[in-house]
C-alpha cells in the first residue's frame, strides 16, 4: 500500500509540473560564475521554447519532444528535463515557478557540466 501511495504522489508531482510548463517561454538571462563571483547576462530575442500538453516542444520553430522526471539524489529531489530533436538532445536540471523556468545544462547522465555553476533563465510569455 505504501508503494502505491508513493507512485500516486510521484505521478501527481510530474502532472503538476507538466501543467505549469505548458506554454511559451523565452530565454532572457544567463547566470554563471567564474568561481570568485556570480554574474548575470541579459539576453534579448532569446530562444523561445513552447511546451505543449502532448509532450511536444517547439524550439525556435523546430519541433521535438520533452520528457520530465524527478530523481532522488542523496536526499535531494532533482527535476530533470530532456528536450529531444531530430539532430540534437538537451539535458537539464530545472526549477519551475509560475513565471520562471531555470535550466541548468547537464551531461547525458545528468552530471553537472559547469564547474562553477550556470543556468539559463526563461520567462513565461503571456502574449503571442
Amino acid at each position: 500500500m505504501k508503494i502505491w501511495r508513493f507512485v500516486v504522489l510521484v505521478l501527481s508531482l510530474v502532472s503538476c509540473q507538466t501543467e505549469g510548463l505548458i506554454g511559451k517561454w523565452q530565454l532572457k538571462e544567463h547566470i554563471g560564475s567564474n568561481g570568485a563571483e556570480t554574474f548575470s547576462t541579459s539576453i534579448f530575442n532569446g530562444t523561445i521554447l513552447e511546451f505543449k500538453a502532448d509532450s511536444s516542444v517547439v524550439r525556435d520553430g523546430v519541433a521535438g519532444k520533452y520528457y520530465l522526471s524527478h530523481h532522488n539524489n542523496r536526499g535531494h529531489t532533482e527535476n530533470r528535463l530532456i528536450l529531444k530533436f531530430d539532430d540534437k538532445e538537451y539535458h537539464y536540471l530545472y526549477d519551475l515557478t509560475e513565471t520562471k523556468l531555470s535550466c541548468t545544462p547537464v551531461s547525458d547522465d545528468f552530471s553537472i557540466i559547469c564547474d562553477e555553476g550556470c543556468s539559463d533563465i526563461y520567462y513565461k510569455s503571456w502574449f503571442d
